[in-house]
């Protein structure tokens, strides 16, 4: 220090001793010399120490001694600090508590505390704690100082600040509530608005504010988040039921989680809880739904059941059924048909027995008996062929649909010459089908296109168009045609539009077709007006295995069959 300054130092000694100047010439001297040396040693610690010390002149403000640790920190130099005031370092808003502090008596020991910024000799501004108290020297009243830079500090305060400012508004932003909760006392130390609407104070338990009851929940049910944490260690997930403010209860699902203190000890819980509500009022709709789904199931299992048992029946009576079927065809073929031929014997030899012609009227009788017996025996083999074609068959194969109905066509040839009439076959595709049945269909076809056929020369047409599942085959005629009100009579067994006098057959040939087109799982259709002909319309699968949802293919093609024949 300079010269100035350690006057005013060895002054200062002189009065914490209460020596004067001429006690250092008294035998005693060594003794004090022994003192001053530790008051140097005392002012030499006060330099090394960190913080800052000032020693103030509480009537006049100014400094009376500075540390070294100011002029390092603060950028004054010893001169400059004793030649100021405290105040001169202070903001204008601390000077009045230094005269404040000089009224109050803090008594031996005492102390004030106070945050605030020391002026730096640049202009700049430290933030510093200091700690003020009053000494007496010789009746004389002195601030001793004591100031500790909290730079770092602050600066680590106002990151906590930021990353405490951060998680709230995290917290804020979740739409569910979330809290801390102390584990000994179970006051809420953190909660967001969905936890606390109206905020909370700092002796607000969760219990409280949960279940507005002054003790931690019990229910046996559940059991209390934070006793199960405390207890367990653990993080845990479990449900409770609260009422709202109009009585309803709400369900809420709770995740709590430990947070442990240096010596492992749990000191808080972290609480967050969802209301899940309509979550378990769709869970009990659910359940409700499937018992009533499984009691349908019950009773439709049961129904089924049932109905399995009467078509097993009804299957073992359609079994009899055609056993008794078969055996009428068997008497049918064999047994009726024995006594007509008989008949039909006996009349001829009738006719040829007379030895002179017989009576016309006879003769006339004897015909009309072989006509019957011929008529009755054509019904009995018709019948028998109709009732074999879905029993009797042969394994399907491809088939080349032209050549079969072209050679269906060959089999009318003389009778196309003798009534002029012409049969155009187009383009057929290649199924799977029996090849004898679908030679009889065309056969049956072609014979009732010519049966029924008009004044004009017959003209047959037969084309088929195709898709990659089902193929339509159309047989086209210029005859007689029909209403179209029996399109679906027609396909009848034994079903006739004509008297036996105008067209001659039994009325089964339509029948057969049918009984052969769903045999192959298919569909048959008749499209006619009096006087502008026929077509009868096919639709058959091309292969095999494709047959079901023939129904729906057939009426997804109809429309545009129909169309494009404008019929």
């Amino acid at each position: 220090m300079t010269k100035r300054c350690d006057d005013k130092w060895d002054a200062l000694q002189a009065r914490v001793t209460g020596l004067g100047e001429r006690s250092f010439r008294k035998s005693y001297y060594p003794k004090l010399k022994e003192k001053l040396s530790e008051l140097e040693r005392f002012k030499a610690l006060l330099d090394l120490a960190n913080d800052m010390i000032f020693l103030i002149d509480a009537a006049s403000g100014r400094l009376v001694y500075a540390s070294r640790a100011i002029c390092v920190q603060l950028g004054y130099s010893h001169e400059e600090l004793l030649d100021m005031k405290f105040s001169d370092m202070l903001p204008a808003e601390v000077s009045p508590l230094m005269a404040d502090l000089r009224g109050r008596n803090l008594g031996d020991g005492g102390s004030e505390v106070l945050t605030t910024r020391l002026a730096v000799r640049d202009g700049r501004e430290v933030p510093v704690e200091i700690t003020l108290s009053i000494v007496t020297f010789q009746k004389v009243l002195y601030f001793v100082a004591v100031a500790r830079d909290i730079t770092r500090r602050k600066r680590n305060e106002e990151k906590i600040a930021r990353q405490n400012e951060f998680l709230e508004g995290i917290m804020e932003s979740l739409s569910h509530p979330f809290r801390v909760i102390d584990a000994n006392d179970y006051t809420i130390k953190m909660a967001n608005s969905a936890a606390a609407p109206e905020g909370f104070t700092p002796d607000l338990t969760c219990f409280e504010l949960t279940h507005g009851r002054d003790t931690p929940c019990n229910d046996p049910k559940y059991g209390c988040p934070v006793e199960i944490v405390k207890r367990t260690r653990r993080a845990m997930k479990t449900e409770h039921t609260r009422y709202d403010a109009k009585g309803n209860a709400r369900h809420f699902e709770i995740q709590a989680y430990p947070i442990f203190d240096g010596d492992g000890n749990v000191v808080q819980i972290v609480e967050y809880f969802m209301d899940v509500t309509e979550r378990r009022t769709m869970e009990d709709a659910l359940r409700v739904a499937n018992d009533q789904l499984e009691l349908r199931v019950r009773e439709r299992t049961a129904e089924l059941r049932s109905s399995n048992e009467a078509l097993k029946q009804y299957s073992a009576k359609l079994e009899r059924v055609n056993e008794e079927l078969q055996g009428f065809v068997h008497i049918a073929s064999h047994d009726l048909q024995e006594p007509l031929r008989k008949i039909q014997t006996f009349c001829d030899l009738a006719k040829k027995g007379f030895e002179a012609p017989c009576d016309k009227d006879a003769e006339q009788y004897l015909d009309r008996a072989m006509s019957s017996a011929s008529r009755m025996r054509q019904l009995l083999n018709d019948l028998l062929q109709f009732s074999k074609l879905a029993t009797t068959g042969q394994p399907f194969k491809e088939i080349n649909l032209g050549k079969v109905a072209r050679e269906a066509a060959g089999l009318f040839n003389e009778h196309l010459v003798e009534l002029g009439g012409l049969i155009e076959i187009g383009n057929m595709p290649e199924i799977e089908a029996d090849e004898g049945q679908m030679l009889l269909l065309f056969v049956n076809l072609i014979d009732n296109a010519l049966k029924f056929r008009s004044k004009e020369s017959p003209r047959i047409k037969i084309y088929a168009k195709q898709d990659p599942w089902l193929c339509e085959i159309f047989i086209e005629d210029n005859g007689a045609g029909f209403g179209q009100q029996f399109a679906e009579r027609i396909f009848k067994p034994f079903q006739k539009l004509h008297s036996r006098l105008e067209y001659q057959g039994t009325g089964m040939g339509l029948a057969m077709c049918r009984r052969i087109v769903e045999r192959h799982g298919g569909n048959i259709r008749a499209q006619s007006e009096p006087g502008r002909g026929s077509t009868i319309v096919i639709g058959l699968h091309v292969k095999y295995d494709g047959w079901e949802g023939i129904e729906d293919l057939y009426d997804r093609k109809r429309g545009s069959t129909d169309s494009s024949n404008g019929r």
